[in-house]
C-alpha cells in the first residue's frame, strides 16, 4: 500500500494507514458491536469498511460510503469514506465499485473475543 504523507509547519504528519488505524480504534471504542475494520488502498483518501452485526440489513444491495472532509484540528489530514456492512452481507454485497473487491481490503482492526 502506498503511504501518503503531508507536511505541516515543516514536520511530518500522519500517513493514511496510521490515520485509518486511529479512526478504526476510535470508532470501535464508541461502537462496541464493530467486529472488524478493513482499509482499501487509495493514495488520496481513507477508505474504510466497518463490519457490524447490529446494523440494519442493506436495503440498496450495494455499499454506499459516507464521505467526510479532512479534519486537521482533529488529527485527520485526509478525506475519508466509510461504508458499513453486516457480516452476513459480505459474501453477497461488494465494496464500492472503485475500491476493488474484498481481497483488496486489509484488516486494520479486529475485536478480540
Amino acid at each position: 500500500m502506498t503511504e501518503l504523507y503531508r507536511r505541516s509547519a515543516g514536520k511530518m504528519i500522519s500517513g493514511i494507514r496510521e490515520t485509518a488505524e486511529k479512526l478504526a480504534r476510535d470508532h470501535a471504542a464508541v461502537e462496541p458491536s464493530i467486529e472488524k475494520v478493513l482499509l482499501f488502498d487509495s493514495e488520496n483518501e481513507i477508505r474504510l469498511i466497518e463490519v457490524d452485526p447490529l446494523l440494519d440489513p442493506s436495503a440498496e444491495g450495494h455499499l454506499l460510503p459516507m464521505r467526510f472532509d479532512a479534519d486537521p484540528e482533529g488529527g485527520v489530514y485526509f478525506p475519508s469514506s466509510i461504508a458499513l456492512i453486516r457480516p452476513d452481507e459480505v459474501e453477497r454485497i461488494q465494496p464500492p465499485l472503485s475500491w476493488g473487491n474484498w481481497n483488496d481490503g486489509q484488516v486494520i482492526w479486529e475485536r478480540k473475543v
